[in-house]
């Protein structure tokens, strides 16, 4: 019986050892929090990781989905929001329509760049998943990368 408790007991702390990559209380600098705060005031359900040397947020406005990446200055590098395929701009629908299977369309999001707007969609096979990324005008953005 003590073998068997003491088994538990191991195996239950390697699981909440496991589950300590999404630590929320990632020690986060006052001027990414100062930025954070004064871009996303609306922010709820918020969730700090740090991603290399930056600082990754997801969070939710008005039960929309978003994650923003900050750098340790405080400078907003980069950030996207979940939107439905209805809220795509008509060119970028087009040439989705005309060239991949929209009905196995996994995820829509917006992409905000510095001061340009992308559109990152993941379209989902049996074995595999492809990510595309466009521009305002429906082309194929080169040299962006898909933000997770």
């Amino acid at each position: 019986m003590k073998r068997f408790i003491l088994m538990t007991m191991l195996v239950a702390g390697s699981l909440i050892s496991c589950d300590a990559d999404d630590n929320q209380n990632v020690e986060t600098p006052s001027v990414v929090l100062n930025t954070f705060q004064s871009k996303f005031p609306d922010a709820q359900d918020i969730e700090w990781e740090k991603d290399q040397e930056n600082f990754e947020v997801e969070f939710e406005i008005d039960q929309i989905e978003h994650t923003a990446l900050i750098n340790r200055e405080g400078n907003l590098l980069k950030r996207k929001n979940e939107i439905e395929i209805s809220d795509l701009p008509e060119v970028v629908l087009q040439n989705l329509q005309a060239n991949y299977e929209v009905d196995k369309i996994d995820d829509i999001e917006t992409l905000y760049l510095e001061q340009s707007i992308f559109y990152q969609i993941e379209i989902e096979n049996t074995f595999s998943s492809k990510k595309i990324i466009f521009n305002q005008g429906g082309e194929i953005a080169q040299g962006i990368e898909y933000m997770e």
